[in-house]
């Protein structure tokens, strides 16, 4: 599935010509702690077959991964990546993560236009009850997002992040579905 609103588009990331294109650059995301800072990622280097391998995600039935880009020039900017992963079909729920590997691009809305797209995904299309987040205390850019796009604050788990030498807080945050 292909979601757009004219700034932001999301399309399944998958092994084609596009994105073999611009690889160097994606493996320099996964190996930029900038840009990993706030995820699991940064904790050790990742090899280009590493990467390659994850073109190749989409053939997994318990996450999907769209590539974001950027539509506001003609030639359209691959920005980073969302995913819904650890999808739970018992219990009809699903973890919602997103990437932006490009950082000029942060702070231009992108991730709550992301995040509306998926949510919607998830709802509409897999019929799923609860999506659910977590970021460090001190990412606030994925923080506002995720509450501009309807999410709530559900808490904190105290303590539960090693970064940047020191213990942060995770902060919990989801959209359910009360159908």
């Amino acid at each position: 599935m292909i979601y757009r609103d004219g700034i932001t588009e999301i399309v399944p990331l998958e092994d084609n010509e596009f994105f073999r294109n611009r690889f160097g650059w994606y493996q320099g995301w996964w190996n930029d702690p900038d840009v990993t800072r706030f995820t699991s990622h940064g904790q050790y280097p990742k090899s280009k077959r590493e990467l390659e391998e994850y073109l190749s995600i989409n053939d997994n039935a318990d996450q999907i991964v769209w590539a974001i880009l950027d539509t506001t020039e003609e030639n359209h900017h691959w920005i980073g990546n969302v995913s819904l992963q650890q999808i739970d079909w018992q219990n009809r729920s699903a973890e919602v993560a997103i990437i932006i590997g490009l950082t000029k691009f942060n702070g231009r809305g992108h991730g709550t236009r992301v995040l509306t797209m998926v949510l919607d995904h998830a709802r509409r299309k897999m019929g799923l009850h609860r999506v659910w987040a977590g970021t460090a205390q001190e990412n606030q850019g994925f923080q506002k997002a995720a509450l501009r796009a309807g999410m709530t604050h559900e808490g904190r788990e105290r303590q539960a992040m090693w970064c940047d030498g020191h213990w942060m807080s995770i902060e919990k945050f989801a959209k359910v579905w009360n159908d």
